[in-house]
């Protein structure tokens, strides 16, 4: 299962490196048909940011997080993906980040993308206090078309040629077979064509 760690300058609304690292960072690929899993932290600065020890982490403790792919237009509301229900981190040498799955296999995000590779849109993440929401990120993203989808039609191996439905059904004897069997003798050459008669009676008869 994928897992990438986002960690979240709050008071700049940013993407950092970490918890010791005021660099910028990327967000993790967002990906059409995948589910991947994220943890999210959240950073407050420090008196000594940028330097030694720039953030600390926000104690997550009677809040809620949510986070969205959508459209950032006015009064509309239109997701993408969204997961608004996050657990708190059980690990207790790391217990203030959030974690859930985010998934990605919506139909809104299939329409979105269409037969482009890729569409552009906007990450959110807010967390709520006693209810109140706090938004600390809302950037662009980019979500990438997915090359192996659900049902796709696998590539034929190397040094083996596609068959069509239509030739394999014309070629090969199914459940029942219309018209007649030919059988050759692989010495002589000789072919007899067996079949079924309007009398329903079986015949076989020589070819050559």
């Amino acid at each position: 299962m994928a897992q990438s760690d986002i960690y979240i300058d709050t008071n700049a609304g940013t993407v950092v490196s970490g918890i010791n690292n005021s660099q910028a960072a990327a967000l993790p690929p967002f990906i059409q048909g995948d589910t991947p899993t994220f943890r999210i932290w959240l950073l407050s600065r420090t008196a000594s940011f940028p330097l030694v020890s720039p953030y600390s982490l926000v104690p997550i403790a009677g809040l809620q997080l949510e986070a969205a792919l959508g459209d950032k237009i006015g009064n509309v509301t239109n997701y993408y993906a969204n997961q608004f229900v996050w657990a708190p981190s059980t690990d207790p040498n790391n217990p203030n980040y959030f974690i859930a799955q985010f998934p990605l296999n919506t139909p809104a995000l299939n329409t979105l993308i269409g037969s482009a590779a890729s569409a552009q849109t906007t990450f959110e993440v807010k967390y709520l206090a006693n209810g109140f929401p706090t938004t600390v990120l809302s950037v662009p993203a980019i979500v990438q078309a997915s090359v192996i989808k659900a049902g796709g039609v696998p590539a034929v191996p190397p040094g083996l040629t596609p068959l069509s439905a239509e030739y394999a059904n014309a070629t090969f004897m199914t459940r029942t077979v219309t018209g007649q069997l030919f059988f050759k003798n692989p010495n002589t050459g000789k072919i007899v064509a067996l079949y079924l008669g309007d009398d329903g009676s079986m015949h076989e008869d020589p070819v050559n």
